[in-house]
């Protein structure tokens, strides 16, 4: 008897397909892990320059609604820990940002015991 394979859950994030286990990964530790895909400079910069829109939008509305700021940009360039040198950096920054966000937002909307 054959036992069936459960086909595994994938989320899509700016046109790249995730697992669960990937999102956890990326919520828990992260972008600068090594995602494929978004590990270098140019991939991050040509998928910022697709999706800019959504991600500027996405992101000023979680730092607005999250911490009160209106600036976001401002925040995101220099947070403490890694301010930015280039624009390339800046949107490298804001996709890592915004996959990091939607990985989490997606854990908690499908009530992922990690997240829940």
């Amino acid at each position: 008897m054959m036992s069936a394979t459960v086909p595994t859950q994938m989320f899509t994030i700016l046109d790249h397909e995730f697992e669960v286990d990937e999102l956890c990964d990326i919520a828990n530790h992260g972008m600068a892990q090594g995602v494929s895909g978004f590990i270098y400079t140019r991939d991050c910069v040509d998928k910022f320059n697709e999706f800019d829109d959504e991600i500027e939008e996405y992101l000023s509305d979680w730092h607005h609604d999250n911490l009160g700021e209106n600036n976001y940009i401002g925040a995101i360039s220099s947070n403490g820990t890694f301010s930015v040198g280039s624009i390339d950096e800046l949107k490298t920054k804001m996709v890592w940002m915004y996959i990091e966000l939607k990985a989490h937002d997606i854990l908690v909307d499908i009530k992922h015991p990690d997240f829940y």
